[in-house]
């Protein structure tokens, strides 16, 4: 008697893997039961606990748009009603999950690339909630609850890095915060939300309050989020680099083939530093650069920026653009590149003139 193979696919765990990371994804729910860490081979979801998108019901009495009420209650989104795998690219193994939750529905894109370190989450979610349908308010954040008690948390704040301990309460970060243990950490990373609560062993990112004051409907409509979970080191440096370049990617214009002079690469700038990050740069009115840095990790950093033209002055300005009055501190000049010494947590400013061709 003939045999036929299966016509569909056997369902069982989504698992999600290249050098970095091993990532394994209930196939019903779309939940992350389990993130191993390559390079050390540690588990770093908690055991029996699951990472995704949870509703945090707080009390209204304490919630508005500006404070998230305290929390009461918490239940994981689990109502999938689609997942479809994506698992057989080299480059980008994802897959693409459909969920409904009261009268929301979630439309989650889930991915990991090639030598990346981060899982990436795109959220397309159409958010029907009011604070008046329910007895308390719906807060939907994203839960990485991880195997390990953080020594501290970590969030990006203005010019620098801020260390907090655990605490029920949101605290804001720039662009992610991490769990930090040793030389580890485990970071949420978002494009567009600020809100961040460490608590216990749980990270939480904050994505949508559907507060009742002052306006009774803030969140409703459609909303997209782009989110990732990155495991990096605990230097504020690498992890503010990873942040930017998933939060400020590449822009590409198309173009026609065309002749010129100029040559095929060339960059404005680029800076070498331990533990220094640009800051901002742009155009002073009469044509001069402006660059500001600032040192990210409380130590002591020489760094080093290089032009695509030689440098005809640099000094240092302060704050409000002005000429620093410390006439000692002026950069090494040689060629199209300066150093210059940053102390530690210290915000810089240079003013560079360039010489014409």
């Amino acid at each position: 008697m003939p045999t036929f193979p299966r016509t569909e696919k056997i369902h069982g765990m989504v698992i999600l893997e290249n050098e970095f990371l091993r990532a394994e994804f209930d196939s019903g729910s779309g939940a992350l039961c389990s993130l191993i860490d390559k390079k050390t081979g540690k588990e770093k979801i908690a055991s029996g606990k699951t990472a995704g998108l949870v509703i945090n019901w707080a009390e209204k009495a304490s919630n508005n748009a500006w404070l998230t009420g305290r929390y009461m209650d918490e239940e994981a989104v689990r109502g999938a009603v689609r997942l479809i795998p994506n698992i057989d690219n080299p480059l980008r193994n994802g897959f693409e999950l459909e969920q409904e939750i009261y009268g929301s529905k979630i439309k989650t894109t889930v991915s990991l690339d090639s030598g990346a370190k981060t899982l990436s989450y795109e959220f397309k979610i159409d958010w029907d909630e009011a604070a008046k349908d329910h007895k308390r308010i719906p807060v939907l954040c994203f839960a990485l609850p991880l195997e390990t008690i953080p020594e501290k948390f970590q969030t990006d704040v203005p010019a620098g890095i801020q260390k907090r301990p655990g605490a029920y309460h949101d605290i804001s970060g720039l662009q992610y915060a991490a769990a930090i243990n040793g030389s580890e950490a485990a970071a949420l990373i978002t494009d567009c939300k600020y809100g961040y609560r460490g608590r216990d062993n749980v990270l939480y990112a904050t994505l949508i309050n559907s507060s009742s004051r002052p306006d009774p409907y803030p969140e409703r409509g459609e909303h997209i989020i782009k989110l990732w979970l990155a495991l990096e080191e605990s230097e504020p440096k690498a992890l503010y680099d990873t942040a930017f370049a998933l939060c400020h990617p590449v822009s590409i214009v198309s173009g026609t083939k065309h002749s010129g002079s100029l040559p095929p690469v060339k960059e404005l700038l680029s800076l070498d530093a331990a533990s220094s990050v640009l800051s901002s740069s742009g155009i002073a009115e009469d044509g001069d650069l402006l660059i500001r840095l600032y040192e990210t990790a409380g130590r002591k950093d020489t760094i080093t920026l290089s032009f695509p033209l030689e440098i005809a002055e640099a000094q240092l300005i302060d704050l409000d653009g002005k000429k620093a009055a410390d006439g000692k501190s002026i950069p090494s000049l040689q060629g199209n590149t300066l150093r210059l010494e940053i102390p530690p947590n210290k915000i810089q400013g240079i003013k560079v003139k360039l010489k014409k061709n």
